[in-house]
């Protein structure tokens, strides 16, 4: 195991700084001077997976709105930290409401206000997008950049290291599915081979022969399929006149190769 996944095998908690890495750090302003932000849903799930494992999450942000406020309720974030730009002081006070060691905290960070949590916790992430002297001293960075992925990589990387406490690190949490959904697709597959093999086992002659309605209009169609009926009963040769379906001694249908 490197260095990287022991770090991340020891988090208890993981903070997120909000533009730039939540989003793709541009600002976007209406005539109005009203704001909005993107943000990405492989990024939302990612941490929702992260605190079903076990592991508490916060936002810490130098920059406070309302639209985050809104993100960080739809994703079940209980520890929301806005317009801090002393950001070591903002994990000194949620560390009195979260009782963490530092070596039990990650924080995914992009710039500067990031970097004095990413130097003191156990594992400091940046992001690829994140400002270059940022990117020098994290413990790792994102394969993905702010806002399309980056969220998701860094809660992947917790959950497949996997604390002992928490439980984390297991099959269903590796296929980012929850335990109870990997269980029931796991009956479904045990059914449907069941019912294959059902299908399979069962005798075509088992089945009631098909109803034959009298069409007058084709008498040659009907006089066949009366004589195959006849031969069927006598137990005799083959049973259409062409003699390329034959019945075989169980009683059963044979077709040809």
């Amino acid at each position: 195991m490197d260095k990287l996944h022991e770090r991340a095998r020891a988090i208890r908690l993981a903070i997120f700084d909000v533009d730039g890495v939540l989003t793709d750090g541009r600002l976007y302003f209406m005539p109005d001077g009203t704001e909005f932000k993107s943000f990405n849903t492989l990024d939302g799930h990612g941490i929702k997976m992260l605190m079903a494992s076990g592991v508490e999450t916060a936002i810490i942000s130098g920059r406070k709105s309302p639209l985050v406020e809104r993100r960080a309720a739809n994703l079940g974030i209980k520890h929301l930290i806005q317009g801090r730009e002393d950001k070591l002081t903002a994990l000194s006070e949620l560390r009195q409401i979260i009782p963490v060691e530092m070596h039990e905290i990650a924080h995914l960070g992009d710039d500067l206000p990031d970097l004095p949590v990413m130097r003191r916790v156990g594992l400091g992430m940046a992001v690829a997008s994140a400002d270059a002297f940022v990117r020098e001293h994290a413990h790792g960075v994102t394969q993905a950049v702010g806002g399309a992925g980056a969220a998701r990589e860094f809660c992947e990387l917790i959950m497949r290291a996997g604390h002992p406490r928490t439980g984390t690190g297991s099959l269903p949490v590796k296929l980012g599915l929850p335990r109870y959904l990997t269980l029931g697709l796991l009956l479904a597959a045990g059914a449907a081979l069941a019912l294959a093999v059902g299908y399979w086992n069962i005798s075509p002659g088992s089945f009631a022969p098909a109803t034959v309605e009298r069409d007058n209009a084709r008498p040659d169609f009907y006089i066949d399929n009366a004589r195959i009926q006849m031969l069927d009963e006598q137990g005799k040769g083959c049973l259409s006149p062409d003699r390329r379906t034959c019945r075989a001694p169980d009683r059963r249908w044979q077709h040809p190769p």
